[in-house]
């Protein structure tokens, strides 16, 4: 396993985003083993730094945002598809451990923004999703929230 701590790309350079994980894979031995590349993401944006160029090369590709995990892109997947699938999950132990990884999905009533918009008041908290922007998959389902 190769780790990648972070790419520093200039926002004006993201399509070298390319060449860089091109490099990392010959560099591997033989193209063999796994290398796990951070990449540097505005909380407002959907990609990392390189957009959809990062992921065009990857076997995997996740967005990590607050307590939320996004598989964006799954190359190979045998039983289960799992792209687009949201996470969540808590950091526990001085955040050395993820704790209640459960599958979410957006809330219907604010499409995920976690902010409604009241009349005469202008925007607010979403009072279904408390303002995170996703409801548990399985309360979203059986209709309980």
């Amino acid at each position: 396993v190769n780790i990648v701590d972070w790419v520093n790309l200039p926002p004006e350079a993201t399509y070298d985003i390319g060449p860089i994980v091109k490099r990392v894979k010959k560099q591997m031995a033989g193209g063999h083993g796994m290398a796990a590349i951070a990449i540097q993401k505005d909380s407002a944006a959907e990609w990392g730094r390189g957009r959809q160029w990062g992921a065009e090369l990857a076997a995997l590709y996740v967005t990590i945002d607050f307590n939320r995990l996004t598989v964006k892109k799954v190359k190979k997947w045998y039983e289960h598809n799992a792209n687009n699938e949201m996470y969540g999950f808590e950091i526990v132990r001085d955040g050395t451990q993820f704790h209640n990884i459960r599958k979410v999905v957006a809330c219907r009533t604010c499409h995920g923004s976690g902010q409604i918009w009241r009349k005469g008041q202008g925007q607010a908290k979403c009072g279904v999703c408390v303002g995170v922007g996703y409801l548990d998959a399985r309360e979203a389902e059986d209709g309980s929230l």
